[in-house]
């Protein structure tokens, strides 16, 4: 039951009040306002996007929000892999915080697609945070000078290829399992640019490029899909916002970083990570020193195309939002010189608002904002009334069919977006109510029903023009409007800079072993106050071996961890100022290492075993989906999908998961339980304790209630005999 959500936007794409709004796009007439609902908006950005096939820029204050509405234009989109989050960076201004892979892929990814040439169909959109906007980063020039298209056929130099990689942040590995690393084997040069999905294996023969395939980080092995692991273009571009060539470079404006400043162990650190980029290497935390590797550093508008678009919006809230940011900038920054723990001449990472706002106003841009601005809009307005809210059902679905078999009746187009297709479906059939189930790539026709599975925030309605005097429109259903459920946002995790002692203390008591960061074992001797330097502070006292005393400052806790190791046994403390903990930490690595190999040995051999491949679903494992009576979290909703998607290959399963508790675990056993079920298949769950198999015994038995499945429960709670039973 699905169809091309793209194909709605042919609808849009024909009204005259969006022709007039891309004609006056096309001509240069670029100050007005796109006046439309928040629901309708990443419909309204794709078919825009399509229209004029030129790049789209969308501008919004939160983050949050640029997170969302990236989401929800890839669902309309005609290339949603043309559609990009540029990331605001895990740490905040001044921290010294490393940025994740996954910030450093969408951030990388977006500034290389804004940098290549745009192929025709494929309308590149951006999506970003003022946040976003905000942060310095690498100078177009250095991106576009150290792109590399790597092709079937071409004539490649392995060893000046490598020397290059090496420059732009990539990193000589073993193995490649993770974006920013390459490994090179004889004729075979394996490489993961940030920007891809998956990393890449280059075949050569001699000094020419054979083969080029994707691969899977996991097993190693080739992607199964043949078509599409084997591309006939790739584009290689720089793994890191700073690249050591660059920071090379600069070796002597980094040296002008006044450390005085700095406590002692920061500013060894310091001097440390200097001298590595001094020396052309790369490092995790590169980033807090990018302002000072590149001359004149860029923010994303610098590596637009001159035929982008912006669209910016909610404009009217970006004064309050930047001077909120401005604010917590100047805070941290001064937090962190207080203690010690920033150069007394750091360079904001950050640009100001006016030369943001200098920046913006050199570029076309509409506002987007809601139809109830509209009053206090003084330009030309594009789209309003175009589009009004979908009536509510709050789950009463009779009132719903009866209300679209209304609209069919009267030559409306309803299109419904939901995650429960095949319960709606048995229930439009129970009312006699055609409706469209085959994979269709065209608009809806009058008095067309389509239903698909996608989950979208709400729905809408949109105004068609009609020769006739009769009002026309293309009616869109969400969860929202059906059922009353609501898309649950996305949870995403922030790494927080500094850990309050607060915190520390709810994990650590004294006498406790700890681990410090960079000195190793210690005993925690509690909270201390001491007056160093005329100045009373307090301080987290650590004692390791041989009588040496440590003083952590309290806002330095998030260096403190408490030591985990095995029950009834003592570590062993380390001496301060001695090579032991570093030693300690080679020791781990290198069996961390081989705990790597041997997995992935075992994994290799389960991707090559032969497993059950289970059934796709049956109506029956819908209908129990359907009677959970809470809406999936966005997370427990995909790692179902993965679930089942596991069930149904030819080998053997293994997977982990891991979410804390009350976020839905047991609902995901309950369905794939249910699924191995409707294969004849018997199911054992195995639990830690007897209170807990109850629980689960109860839960299991509520759920399959409606359905021929016999449930029973195996624990002490049960007599002799019926357990043997």
């Amino acid at each position: 039951m699905t169809w091309n959500l793209a194909a709605l936007l042919a609808h849009l794409q024909a009204h005259p009040d969006f022709l007039a709004l891309q004609r006056d796009i096309s001509a240069g007439e670029t100050t007005g306002y796109i006046s439309v609902l928040d629901s309708a908006r990443p419909y309204t950005i794709a078919a825009l996007a399509d229209a004029l096939q030129r790049p789209l820029v969308i501008l919004t204050p939160y983050s949050d929000r640029a997170r969302h509405l990236a989401d929800e234009i890839r669902q309309w989109a005609m290339a949603p892999e043309m559609v990009h989050l540029f990331a605001e960076p895990d740490a905040g201004p001044y921290e010294r915080i490393f940025w994740s892979w996954e910030t450093r892929q969408q951030r990388l990814s977006t500034l290389l697609a804004l940098n290549e040439r745009q192929a025709p169909g494929r309308p590149l959109i951006v999506v970003a945070s003022l946040a976003a906007l905000r942060q310095k980063t690498i100078p177009s020039q250095a991106i576009a000078r150290h792109m590399r298209t790597l092709r079937p056929g071409q004539s490649l130099n392995i060893e000046k290829f490598t020397r290059l990689l090496s420059e732009i942040g990539y990193e000589a590995a073993g193995l490649v399992d993770r974006p920013g690393l390459f490994s090179r084997r004889g004729g075979i040069l394996d490489l993961y640019p940030p920007h891809m999905t998956w990393p890449l294996r280059v075949d050569l023969f001699g000094d020419e490029i054979d083969t080029l395939r994707l691969f899977d980080p996991a097993t190693q092995r080739t992607l199964p899909d043949r078509e599409f692991a084997y591309p006939q273009r790739v584009t290689v571009g720089p793994a890191r916002e700073v690249l050591p060539r660059y920071a090379q470079r600069a070796c002597q404006r980094l040296r002008t970083l006044d450390l005085s400043n700095c406590h002692a162990a920061l500013r060894q650190q310091m001097e440390e990570e200097i001298t590595a980029l001094c020396d052309g290497l790369s490092m995790r935390n590169a980033e807090f020193y990018l302002p000072y590797v590149y001359d004149r550093p860029a923010s994303l508008l610098n590596h637009l195309p001159a035929n982008s678009l912006l669209l910016l919006e909610d404009f009217a809230a970006w004064g309050n939002v930047a001077a909120e940011l401005e604010r917590h900038a100047q805070q941290s920054r001064d937090d962190l010189l207080s203690e010690g723990e920033l150069p007394g001449n750091a360079v904001s990472p950050c640009f100001s608002a006016e030369t943001l706002t200098a920046q913006l106003s050199a570029r076309p841009s509409l506002q987007l904002i809601a139809p109830t601005a509209e009053e206090s809009t003084n330009g030309k307005l594009y789209l309003q009334r175009t589009f009004t809210l979908s009536p509510h059902f709050g789950g009463q679905t009779r009132p719903f069919v009866t209300a679209v078999r209304e609209l069919q009746n009267q030559g409306e187009r309803v299109a419904i977006a939901s995650r429960e297709v095949l319960f709606l479906g048995d229930l439009f059939a129970r009312h006699d109510v055609p409706i469209s189930t085959e994979e269709i790539d065209r608009p809806l026709l009058a008095g067309e029903i389509r239903l698909q599975r996608v989950i979208l925030p709400a729905g809408w309605a949109l105004r068609l023009p009609n020769k006739r005097d009769k009002e026309q429109h293309l009616w869109l259903f969400s969860d929202a409007e059906i059922f009353g459920w609501r898309k649950p946002a996305r949870r995403h995790r922030r790494v927080k800079a500094i850990s309050s002692k607060e915190t520390f203390f709810t994990n650590v008591k004294e006498g406790d072993y700890v681990v410090h960061i960079e000195h190793g074992i210690g005993i925690f001797q509690g909270l201390v106050t001491e007056n160093i330097d005329g100045v009373p502070r307090e301080y987290l006292k650590v004692n390791y071996a041989q009588g040496d005393t440590l003083l952590v400052p309290v806002q330095q806790a998030d260096r403190l961890a408490r030591y985990v190791g095995p029950a009834q046994s003592q570590p062993i403390l380390h001496r301060l100022g001695t090579s032991d903990w570093e030693q300690a930490k080679r020791r781990a690595r290198r069996a961390i290492a081989d705990i790597a190999q041997e997995l992935l040995a075992l994994y290799a051999a389960r991707a090559t075993a032969t497993g059950y491949a289970f059934a796709p679903d049956t109506p029956w494992q819908m209908e129990l989906e359907a009677s959970f009576p809470y809406g999936d979290t966005e997370d427990q909703f995909t790692a179902t999908l993965e679930v089942k998607r596991d069930m149904e290959k030819p080998r053997p399963m293994d997977r982990l998961i891991c979410g804390d508790v009350g976020y839905g675990k047991t609902e995901i056993a309950v369905r794939a339980a249910f699924k191995a079920i409707m294969d004849g298949k018997q199911v054992a769950i195995l639990v830690p304790t007897t209170v807990l198999a109850q629980q689960h015994y109860n839960t299991f038995v509520r759920r399959f209630a409606p359905f021929p499945v016999r449930v029973e429960m195996l624990s002490r709670f049960l007599s002799p005999a019926a357990q043997r039973k």
